[in-house]
């Protein structure tokens, strides 16, 4: 235990205690007592305001009117008319006037000048109550340049004014002439003036000329303004009245007749002239330019000195010229004179024969053409197309359900339900390991989980019901 001397442990308990104003402590005689009135609030009244406090901190506060009528206090004089109000002389008496009807009151105290000294940038303020002033300088501190106009021109053409400043906000008048005046009285004739300088030479035509055919006029000018103009020669007149009708012809001289006298190159025409012509061969001989080929022995000769040439065989042997070909080894002999020529070639194996693709087109050509190596033709672009249309059944959910995509397709390209005329009763078809299966789409908020294998067996779930007729799966071909 811990010994507190007296052994009395309610000795040391303390209270503290407010009388008035002052705050003492219990059980502690020699303590100092605390005087708080300097921290009181003190609330009073005044006039027709008391104030009591009840000691506690709280405070009632009572307002008298002093004769108790809270009517007295407002007293208007009787009379006035609707609309006026009251106005009064400064000394009591008040009377109902109309609005801005009563006496002008007396001039007003205020100021009543001012004046501005530039040197000092003071202004001084009179007054009529004695109350005038004068400020300090109110010039502040000199501005920045102005911006302002540079300049300007007017245009005596247009009437327009052109203003130019250096602050960028330069502009262009409209028209300022106005309106024409009105023209003034007619002004006493002038005296006459001197006679002017003779003009230049005008420019006008120099000449023109005019084509019969054409009926065109060509004008020339010597300032370059010449012109051609159209067919001046307008329409064709009416055709005239027929002339009368000419004497008739006389058959027996009409009729014209050629001969010849059968002198060489005489020929006449009746009622006409004879003429002869020039047929002269040179030597009068019409028989000396026929000539003849003939052979003699190995000659040829053309009469009336026409020459001779000779087919002579040289060797005189009309057999050796004929020659036979034979070929046994690949070679190949020319005989009687037994020359060989070897002509031989590389047995054939297919090589030979050479095969490309045209260029730009979707054809390859692989191989070297011999048989163990034979051409080999593709299309290099893909054979792409798209299955027959088919029902999916969506009316339940389900997992692991399977469609044969191939077996489909089979299905409808081989018993086609209409045929053109002339066309095959089925469509060409690949088989299912000639081909690759894509799905390139399906709704999925109605299937899942879709695959499909390399002979077309496409495996799907659905999970829910189509809620509209746009559910759909899309499936493409590629021939391999």
């Amino acid at each position: 235990l811990v010994n507190d001397a007296d052994f009395d442990i309610n000795n040391e308990i303390q209270d503290l205690n407010l009388t008035g104003d002052i705050l003492t402590i219990t059980n502690n005689a020699g303590a100092t007592d605390i005087d708080l009135s300097d921290y009181r609030e003190t609330v009073v009244g005044t006039g027709d305001i008391s104030v009591v406090d009840d000691g506690n901190g709280n405070y009632t506060v009572n307002y008298v009117d002093g004769d108790n009528d809270d009517q007295n206090e407002i007293e208007l004089p009787t009379g006035g008319n609707i609309g006026q109000v009251l106005s009064t002389d400064g000394s009591g008496t008040y009377t109902w006037v109309d609005p801005d009807s009563g006496a002008a009151g007396a001039d007003g105290e205020g100021f009543t000048g001012g004046s501005y000294d530039a040197g000092s940038g003071v202004v001084t303020f009179t007054s009529d109550d004695g109350l005038g002033f004068v400020t300090g300088d109110l010039r502040g501190a000199d501005g920045a340049d102005g911006e302002g106009f540079t300049g300007g021109s007017y245009d005596a053409g247009s009437g327009v004014v052109t203003f130019t400043s250096d602050d960028g906000l330069g502009f262009v008048t409209g028209d300022l002439r106005g309106a024409d005046g009105a023209d003034g009285a007619t002004g006493a004739p002038g005296a006459p003036g001197a006679p002017g300088a003779a003009g230049a030479d005008g420019e006008g035509f120099t000449g023109g000329s005019y084509n019969a055919s054409t009926g065109v006029v060509t004008f020339t000018s010597d300032d370059g303004l010449g012109f051609v103009t159209g067919d001046l020669r307008g329409a064709d007149g009416a055709d005239g009245a027929p002339g009368a009708t000419g004497p008739a012809g006389d058959p027996a001289t009409d009729d014209q007749t050629l001969a010849t006298t059968g002198a060489a190159g005489q020929i006449s025409i009746t009622g006409g002239n004879a003429i002869t012509l020039n047929v002269n061969d040179a030597d009068s001989n019409a028989s000396n330019e026929l000539q003849t080929i003939s052979r003699s022995g190995t000659n040829v000769i053309l009469s009336n000195g026409g020459g001779t040439v000779s087919i002579a065989d040289n060797d005189n042997n009309s057999s050796n010229e004929i020659q036979t070909i034979t070929s046994t080894d690949g070679s190949v002999t020319v005989t009687p004179n037994g020359i060989n020529y070897n002509l031989s070639v590389p047995t054939a194996n297919g090589a030979e024969t050479i095969v490309e693709a045209a260029p730009d087109t979707d054809i390859s050509v692989t191989g070297t053409g011999t048989s163990a190596d034979p051409y080999l033709i593709a299309n290099t672009r893909p054979d792409i197309f798209y299955p027959p249309s088919i029902e999916v059944d969506v009316a339940t959910t389900g997992t692991g359900r399977t469609i044969d995509l191939h077996a489909e397709y089979l299905a409808q390209y081989g018993t086609p339900a209409v045929v053109s005329a002339g066309a095959p009763t089925a469509i060409p078809t690949y088989a299912n390991n000639e081909l690759y299966y894509y799905v390139t789409y399906y709704d999925t908020t109605v299937f899942a989980n879709v695959s499909v294998n390399a002979t077309g067996i496409m495996t799907y779930d659905v999970i829910a019901a189509p809620t509209d007729y746009n559910t759909l799966i899309n499936v493409v071909f590629v021939a391999q």
